[in-house]
């Protein structure tokens, strides 16, 4: 899977209905594309370093406007809460904690990294550890997809 920052997992499983495709496009249509930065390291516990986004509102208000279409699925299922969302991109997960802490010193001494979110992507993965792959892409301002995030 490209980098990326998650607007919403899980999400329906495929296949999708033509009503849950058009929503979708609706909805991130009406979302301008928005620049941002990645500008630090941060950490899940131990095992999970990830990009900090700023701004982080644009991406936690993706996340709120499909919920609120689609209420029946929650960031994570709940698991860490339902009133706030940790936008991120995880670049690292390891049972080794200090070769993960090396990769972070040379993450970061690439930082910042400037960026715009122009599209979501609706990406999806069969089971039997199949690669993740995309089934839809919606561009920000309904303009013309290019990429998810243009570096």
């Amino acid at each position: 899977m490209p980098p990326h920052v998650t607007v919403l997992y899980p999400f329906v499983l495929p296949p999708l209905s033509d009503e849950v495709i058009h929503t979708l496009r609706d909805l991130f249509a009406g979302v301008a594309p928005f620049r941002f930065s990645l500008t630090q390291v941060a950490w899940f516990g131990e095992r999970v370093a990830y990009l900090v986004p700023e701004p982080s509102g644009p991406f936690e208000s993706l996340t709120w406007k499909v919920v609120e279409k689609f209420p029946g699925y929650l960031p994570y299922g709940g698991a860490y809460g339902t009133d706030r969302v940790v936008p991120h991109v995880t670049f690292g997960t390891s049972g080794r904690t200090a070769a993960l802490r090396r990769a972070a010193l040379k993450v970061a001494k690439r930082l910042p990294v400037d960026a715009v979110a122009s599209e979501v992507l609706l990406m999806v993965r069969h089971s039997g550890g199949q690669p993740w792959r995309v089934l839809e892409s919606f561009s920000l301002g309904g303009g013309s997809s290019s990429s998810a995030v243009d570096f």
